[in-house]
């Protein structure tokens, strides 16, 4: 289950990158002439959030399971 962990937490930076840094420096630097593109940072934003809980649940269910792991292999270091 841990293993699906990097994928919402790409999602996450991805998208708080595009949303923070990317699209203000574009419209701040005079780049991108369309002021319509500013009212795409609230989509990202959203993407994020749903990524970062997407990260805390994947974290809740997988940590117990390390566990498991635990109980089938007495010793990690085999």
């Amino acid at each position: 289950m841990l293993w699906l962990l990097p994928l919402p937490v790409i999602g996450l930076a991805g998208s708080m990158l595009i949303a923070h840094g990317i699209i203000p420096s574009l419209a701040e630097s005079g780049d991108i002439k369309d002021p319509r593109i500013l009212k795409l940072r609230p989509v990202f934003y959203g993407t994020a959030a749903v990524s970062l809980v997407l990260v805390i649940v994947v974290l809740v269910v997988g940590i117990p399971l390390v566990e498991l792991v635990n109980g089938v292999y007495g010793r990690w270091w085999i």
